[in-house]
């Protein structure tokens, strides 16, 4: 797809998630529900790349080690732009300490075997306001 394609650009969501196995599984999965997946590569600047994409929200693994999830889900939150946005973040159930500093942003977080197990109903939260109201 090129990036001229802006109408269907809004039916993306941003990936963040660098292993490849779930990585995949979940780009796979949002294709086949009509979305597109967008990647990008950790960095300094992952934040400000995710606000500049416009789409429907994130997924994001919060125990990724490539990027401080929590500090990038702070930013997001923080942002007016993403104030719609559909933000599904995963870990762990043992790691409580992530799981606490993400809902105290006002986020659920659900664990990876639940995420993993309803990755298909997970997936179909994206832009799932936008398809009652057509």
């Amino acid at each position: 797809m090129s990036e001229d394609s802006e109408p269907n650009r809004r039916q993306a969501a941003v990936v963040l998630v660098t292993e490849d196995f779930f990585c995949d599984r979940i780009c796979t999965t949002l294709e086949a529900l009509g979305r597109e997946a967008v990647r990008f590569e950790p960095g300094d600047d992952l934040l400000d790349r995710v606000l500049a994409t416009d789409c429907l929200g994130v997924v994001v693994d919060l125990e990724d080690p490539n990027f401080d999830a929590p500090e990038v889900l702070k930013g997001i939150r923080a942002s007016e732009k993403s104030a719609d946005w559909t933000i599904l973040s995963f870990c762990s159930h043992e790691d409580e300490e992530r799981m606490a500093k993400v809902t105290a942003l006002g986020l659920t977080v659900t664990p990876r075997s639940t995420f993993a197990l309803n990755l298909v109903r997970k997936l179909q939260e994206f832009g799932a306001e936008d398809e009652t109201d057509s």
